[in-house]
C-alpha cells in the first residue's frame, strides 16, 4: 500500500498537496483493514 509523497503527485499550484497526503492515507488505511479481514488467518504447518 502506498499513499501520501510516496506517491509523487504535482498538484496544480506546486509544491506540496496535503490533500492528496491526508486522502490516499484514509484509503490505504481503509484498503489494510478491508484486505485483513477477506484473508484467512494463518495457521502454521505442524
Amino acid at each position: 500500500f502506498f499513499a501520501g509523497e510516496v506517491l509523487d503527485i504535482d498538484g496544480d499550484t506546486g509544491g506540496y498537496n496535503l490533500q492528496a497526503a491526508w486522502s490516499t492515507g484514509a484509503l490505504a488505511g481503509t484498503s489494510m483493514v478491508a484486505a485483513t479481514h477477506t484473508r484467512r488467518a494463518f495457521t502454521p504447518l505442524r
